[in-house]
């Protein structure tokens, strides 16, 4: 954690992922070789980094019950680490981030574990016809097993998560201040109710206002973590816009509540629909149907498996080729046979076959 002193002290996360790529330990940066090459700026912070108590930093977190990951660490989310300008150190405060891409196959039971992260964004100045269509998709949702992830301001995000929460669904809250911070404050009740019962995350320390130029930074996460973004109700500006341009760029799939042509609160939404950056959605089957989601069919499917279809199942969990499936099962099962047990999984709908003549699961 000796790297955390360089977010703690304030520096920027571009910088302190750049340090960490060249230098694989935090002590090489003051190796009179390496110290000699920064300019007087990095130096002078590196030299005041230093200078911060880190042991007293860390009691200050665990105060808060405030964790700490890093970008190496297990729980940081896959999906995000993907993203260019993902953030180096997360703060979490609540439960513990899933791995949401695992199923898990044992010799008597099969249990479904691929949960599905949605991202719901909107703005802070929703009409009613907005919340009751951003709730109606939500409560549409439980039925899909997701993760409900938003931003935590008023408007949109606070029907969104209340929603989720009072259907039991997981929510996960991003915002852009330090976890110390409830921002807006009206929403302490919610804060502390996510707290309990899903995950805050922020990427920056205790004690960080909030500032015109946080809450942007911070739509980068949500849409890092999210395997699709709805936007419930945008204005033709604003952050839920950044988000879905931002999830665009990610190759995420953009879905979007269509609304009153003469309100302004709804162009936002109108016009990603209009150009073809989201998909018209009305009901939370709208997004299922985008995903191929059916949990209780894939569960059906999963139970039915013979021992040889699991084992091949499970080495399948990104796109392999037939030799790399091959080389994992080889020891349990002959070549020939591998050729009947993979297009057994392919007529029962788990796998598919890509342009590339590779295999992938599609549950």
């Amino acid at each position: 954690m000796e790297w955390l002193r360089l977010k703690e002290y304030g520096m920027k996360n571009a910088h302190i992922k750049k340090l960490m790529l060249i230098f694989q330990d935090f002590e090489e940066l003051f190796y009179e070789e390496n110290f000699k090459l920064f300019n007087d700026e990095l130096k002078h912070q590196l030299e005041e980094s230093m200078k911060i108590d880190m042991k007293e930093r860390i009691e200050l977190y665990e105060r808060n019950k405030v964790r700490i990951i890093s970008v190496n660490d297990k729980e940081y989310p896959k999906k995000l680490k993907k993203i260019k300008d993902y953030p180096v150190f997360l703060y979490l405060k609540g439960k513990k981030l899933k791995d949401y891409d695992k199923i898990k196959i044992d010799k008597d039971k099969i249990s479904v574990e691929n949960k599905r992260n949605i991202a719901v964004v909107g703005t802070r100045r929703a009409t009613k016809f907005g919340k009751t269509a951003c709730e109606k998709i939500v409560n549409e949702l439980v039925n899909y097993d997701v993760t409900l992830i938003s931003g935590l301001a008023e408007g949109i995000d606070t029907v969104a998560l209340k929603t989720a929460l009072d259907k039991g669904i997981e929510v996960v809250s991003v915002v852009g201040t330090g976890l110390d911070i409830v921002y807006p404050y009206d929403n302490r009740g919610l804060w502390e109710r996510i707290a309990e019962n899903g995950t805050i995350v922020s990427e920056y320390p205790l004690g960080t206002q909030p500032t015109r130029w946080t809450f942007p930074r911070r739509n980068r996460i949500i849409a890092g973590m999210s395997d699709g973004i709805l936007v419930a109700e945008s204005f033709k500006k604003g952050g839920a816009l950044i988000t879905a341009e931002l999830g665009f760029s990610m190759n995420r799939e953009i879905f979007a509540i269509p609304g009153f042509i003469n309100y302004p609160s709804f162009e936002g939404c109108n016009d990603l629909i209009k150009n073809n950056k989201a998909k018209l959605t009305t009901c939370g089957n709208d997004i299922a149907i985008e995903f191929l989601w059916d949990i209780k069919k894939e569960k059906s499917k999963l139970q039915k498996l013979t021992e040889e279809e699991k084992i091949v199942f499970e080495v399948i969990t990104e796109e392999v080729s037939f030799e790399q499936i091959l080389q994992n099962v080889k020891e349990k099962i002959e070549k020939n046979k591998l050729f009947s047990v993979i297009m057994s999984l392919k007529i029962r709908g788990l796998i598919t076959e890509t342009n590339g003549a590779k295999y992938i699961r599609i549950v």
